[in-house]
């Protein structure tokens, strides 16, 4: 579970990387795509912290201190789940930008997985998971959707 927990930070960096190259150097490439990718990351995040620090809600280790937090070193606001809001705002991204059942449907098991994660370490609460997925769905929907209408307009 450590290991996927840790996962979200580098396909952070490598999925958007990845798919400009991929967009860049195929023939009909679209470069707008891995742009969709970054808008949503980067207003998932905003947004993820943003809440954090205006709810400022303990984590449930420290609130219940039977839950074992399995030595996993986090900051000390929990709500939301930053590391589910990003999977789920790569996951999303992703499958509006590459609407393949193999692209959504292992995007989403990994977004998914990566909110258990964060459940089974003890760093938060199912509601914090909960509301991560939606902020970020909300923004990659928000991504693509501001996307099309700026190339509507030209």
């Amino acid at each position: 579970m450590r290991f996927i927990s840790n996962s979200v930070a580098p396909m952070m960096v490598a999925i958007p990387a990845g798919l400009f190259a991929y967009e860049y150097f195929r023939k009909e490439g679209d470069i707008r795509k891995p742009g969709v990718v970054c808008i949503s990351l980067v207003a998932t995040v905003g947004i993820t912290l943003g809440l954090k620090y205006t709810v400022n809600r303990a984590r449930p280790f420290v609130t219940y201190p039977d839950i074992y937090q399995h030595d996993f070193h986090v900051g000390p606001k929990s709500f939301p789940s930053g590391h589910t809001s990003s999977a789920f705002a790569l996951a999303t991204s992703m499958s509006l930008c590459y609407p393949k059942w193999y692209v959504i449907v292992p995007s989403y098991l990994w977004a998914i997985t990566v909110g258990y994660s964060r459940m089974h370490l003890g760093v938060h609460y199912p509601t914090d998971v909960i509301i991560g997925a939606l902020i970020g769905t909300a923004c990659a929907w928000g991504g693509w959707e501001l996307n099309r209408y700026l190339l509507r307009e030209r």
